[in-house]
């Protein structure tokens, strides 16, 4: 595939692209930013693509990948900000609740990341 037939293919589906990581990152922004690196990678691994007819799938399978990649790192970020000293406080060997209000807004924020 020439680089042209790649930019006019790519220029026709690329709302479609954005529409596609919108419902899964859950940010315009996010959305934006996946559909960029997307076209960045397909781009350069266009020679990869042996039958054109597969450009639409194939180009939809690398934003995805995108996409989940973002929202696994997007949790694990979140997941390393928990101070677990001030969720729980221990005293030898118990272990309490410190502030069961933060934990359960931190259960919510985990939830909304990953659905």
């Amino acid at each position: 595939m020439d680089i042209q037939r790649f930019i006019v293919e790519y220029e026709l589906i690329k709302k479609r692209l954005y529409l596609v990581a919108l419902p899964i990152l859950k940010s315009p922004q996010d959305a934006e930013d996946a559909v960029q690196e997307e076209a960045m990678r397909s781009y350069q691994k266009i020679t990869n693509l042996k039958i054109f007819e597969y450009f639409n799938i194939w180009i939809t399978r690398i934003l995805l990948n995108i996409c989940f990649d973002k929202k696994k790192k997007l949790v694990e970020t979140s997941i390393e900000l928990i101070n677990p000293d001030a969720l729980f406080c221990t005293d030898e060997h118990e272990i309490i609740f410190f502030d069961l209000i933060s934990f359960h807004a931190f259960l919510i924020k985990i939830r909304k990341l990953l659905y």
